[in-house]
Protein backbone atom coordinates (compact mmCIF):
# COMPACT_ATOMS: atom_id res chain seq x y z
CA UNK A 1 0.00 0.00 0.00
CA UNK A 2 1.14 3.48 -1.03
CA UNK A 3 -0.11 6.78 0.33
CA UNK A 4 -0.26 10.69 -0.31
CA UNK A 5 -1.44 13.16 1.50
CA UNK A 6 -1.45 16.88 0.92
CA UNK A 7 -3.22 19.59 2.46
CA UNK A 8 -2.92 23.46 2.83
CA UNK A 9 -4.20 25.76 5.82
CA UNK A 10 -4.96 29.46 4.98
CA UNK A 11 -5.97 31.82 7.94
CA UNK A 12 -5.05 35.72 8.10
CA UNK A 13 -4.43 36.83 11.94
CA UNK A 14 -6.31 40.34 10.91
CA UNK A 15 -9.42 37.99 8.82
CA UNK A 16 -10.01 35.08 10.33
CA UNK A 17 -13.29 34.54 9.21
CA UNK A 18 -11.55 33.78 5.98
CA UNK A 19 -10.18 30.93 6.69
CA UNK A 20 -9.69 28.02 4.54
CA UNK A 21 -8.70 24.38 4.89
CA UNK A 22 -8.16 22.09 2.43
CA UNK A 23 -6.46 18.62 2.16
CA UNK A 24 -5.98 15.49 -0.70
CA UNK A 25 -5.24 11.91 0.59
CA UNK A 26 -4.53 8.93 -1.99
CA UNK A 27 -4.14 5.24 -1.05
CA UNK A 28 -3.07 3.13 -3.65
CA UNK A 29 -3.35 -0.97 -2.58
CA UNK A 30 -1.82 -3.29 -5.55
CA UNK A 31 -2.08 -6.93 -5.42
CA UNK A 32 -2.40 -9.35 -7.91
CA UNK A 33 -5.92 -9.09 -7.97
CA UNK A 34 -5.35 -5.97 -9.27
CA UNK A 35 -4.79 -2.26 -8.28
CA UNK A 36 -7.32 -0.32 -6.13
CA UNK A 37 -7.06 3.58 -6.06
CA UNK A 38 -9.04 5.62 -3.35
CA UNK A 39 -8.87 9.46 -2.91
CA UNK A 40 -10.35 11.95 -0.92
CA UNK A 41 -10.77 15.44 -1.11
CA UNK A 42 -11.79 18.05 1.87
CA UNK A 43 -12.11 22.13 1.53
CA UNK A 44 -13.61 23.59 4.62
CA UNK A 45 -14.45 27.53 5.06
CA UNK A 46 -15.84 28.87 8.22
CA UNK A 47 -19.60 28.13 7.02
CA UNK A 48 -19.06 25.33 4.70
CA UNK A 49 -17.76 21.78 4.63
CA UNK A 50 -17.15 19.94 0.65
CA UNK A 51 -15.83 16.21 1.21
CA UNK A 52 -15.61 13.86 -2.09
CA UNK A 53 -14.46 10.29 -2.29
CA UNK A 54 -13.67 7.94 -5.30
CA UNK A 55 -12.71 4.76 -5.48
CA UNK A 56 -11.36 3.05 -8.89
CA UNK A 57 -10.45 -0.31 -9.48
CA UNK A 58 -8.05 -1.27 -12.06
CA UNK A 59 -8.86 2.43 -13.88
CA UNK A 60 -12.46 2.12 -14.01
CA UNK A 61 -14.62 3.85 -11.37
CA UNK A 62 -15.76 1.93 -8.53
CA UNK A 63 -17.72 4.08 -6.63
CA UNK A 64 -18.17 8.16 -6.27
CA UNK A 65 -19.84 10.52 -3.56
CA UNK A 66 -19.87 14.03 -2.61
CA UNK A 67 -21.04 15.64 0.61
CA UNK A 68 -21.76 19.70 1.35
CA UNK A 69 -22.37 20.52 4.75
CA UNK A 70 -23.48 23.81 5.64
CA UNK A 71 -21.86 24.93 9.05
CA UNK A 72 -23.50 28.31 9.32
CA UNK A 73 -25.88 26.92 12.11
CA UNK A 74 -23.89 23.79 13.77
CA UNK A 75 -23.86 23.67 17.95
CA UNK A 76 -19.97 23.85 17.44
CA UNK A 77 -19.73 26.58 14.95
CA UNK A 78 -18.22 29.86 17.00
CA UNK A 79 -20.74 32.31 17.54
CA UNK A 80 -19.32 35.77 17.00
CA UNK A 81 -20.44 38.95 19.28
CA UNK A 82 -21.56 42.01 17.30
CA UNK A 83 -18.23 44.02 18.28
CA UNK A 84 -14.93 43.49 18.39
CA UNK A 85 -13.70 40.92 20.88
CA UNK A 86 -13.22 41.90 24.33
CA UNK A 87 -9.63 41.57 26.48
CA UNK A 88 -9.75 40.78 29.70
CA UNK A 89 -7.04 42.87 32.18
CA UNK A 90 -7.48 45.98 29.41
Amino acid sequence: MQGQHNGQDRIDVDRPRDLRLTGARTLVVGGAQGTIVLRTDVEETFDHCHLAAEIAVDGRRFFGRAWDLDLRRSEWSVKESGGAASQEGA
